[in-house]
């Protein structure tokens, strides 16, 4: 019983890649010829027939596989060595989108914890406030009210991260529709994260150069809070971070370095080839998604700009971002 056409497809193209195109060809031309000629002298012995009579019997068997084999062999090789090459690509692009489904699976959980985080405390301010308003003093009150107002706007953050993210990824993030100076922007995002830098009693140090130059804010502004926020969870209580800014004619770049934990070679590794880490606790146990180097990375790459790590486990993290001047 012959084995199935795929399985003999497989063992020649294995032949194939051991000869290379040229000596399979001759290979089996060689065979052919052969086969050609013992057919032929077979049927001639049946048919009592002298080869030796006409030249021309002798030839022919030789001849007719050197025509027809070399051509025919190496059109179908290639066309069988492309047909491979297709089905290797579809392997390749399957793996490629069960690890998207994977990771798309991952980020939606991840998110979802860290959104449903935001609304409970909402929810659950704006129920004590419902039930128990007239015994609430105006001053608690504002502290409330100010409370429910940062976890939205961390969930307007979260939501508006990912949005560029997607866009990122899909080579469809627009241009900046919205410039402000650089130093505008920092203050923003520091003083966002104030209570959380004073709860833990951080030396924050902001650059000396004052960068005036108008940068894209959603990008920057995203970069900034990712990172200093970073920064923030993962130092210890009485730390300190670094931030500075520095410009070229082409591009403005920043860095934030802490002082606090560090990260593992494995997760450091990771974090460099684009990928997807766990979360990790802070310092003081704050949770977290763990997607927002890899948002940074994606979306800065994508304008053009480079976001690069340094770290040590135990000492401290140094990100760097640098990003070109948009026209």
């Amino acid at each position: 019983m012959q084995p199935p056409p795929e399985v003999r497809t497989s063992r020649s193209l294995e032949l194939v890649d051991r000869l290379g195109i040229t000596r399979y060809t001759i290979l089996l031309t060689v065979v052919a010829v052969a086969a050609s000629i013992a057919i032929c002298l077979t049927a001639y012995a049946l048919i009592g027939f002298d080869p030796l009579v006409e030249p021309i019997s002798i030839i022919l068997p030789i001849l007719c596989p050197l025509l027809i084999v070399p051509p025919m062999t190496v059109r179908a090789t290639r066309a069988a060595l492309q047909l491979r090459a297709q089905q290797t690509l579809i392997v390749e692009q399957n793996l490629a989108l069960e690890r998207i489904l994977t990771e798309k699976d991952r980020i939606l959980t991840l998110v979802g914890h860290d959104l449903r985080g935001q609304l409970n405390l909402v929810m659950g301010f704006a129920q004590l406030i419902s039930r128990h308003a007239e015994d609430i003093p105006p001053e608690r009150l504002a502290d409330y009210a100010n409370e429910i107002h940062q976890a939205g706007k961390k969930t307007n953050d979260v939501l508006t991260d990912l949005l560029n993210w997607g866009r990122a990824r899909a080579g469809q993030l627009p241009s900046g529709t919205r410039f402000e100076p650089f130093n505008e922007i920092l203050t923003e995002v520091v003083a966002n994260l104030k209570q959380e830098i004073e709860r833990k009693e951080i030396g924050l140090e902001l650059p000396e150069l004052k960068l005036e130059d108008d940068v894209d804010q959603v990008i920057v502004a995203s970069a900034l809070r990712n990172v200093l926020g970073n920064a923030v969870k993962f130092s210890h209580r009485g730390g300190r971070i670094v931030i500075e800014a520095g410009r070229t004619s082409q591009d403005f770049h920043f860095s934030i370095h802490d002082f606090g934990m560090g990260i593992s070679p494995d997760q450091l590794t990771r974090l460099r080839g684009g990928h997807l880490v766990s979360s990790t606790e802070g310092t003081s146990r704050e949770a977290g998604s763990g997607l927002g180097l890899a948002i940074c990375r994606d979306v800065i790459e994508a304008q053009g700009g480079a976001l690069e790590i340094e770290s040590v486990l135990g000492q401290g993290t140094t990100v760097s971002v640098t990003l070109p001047f948009t026209d």
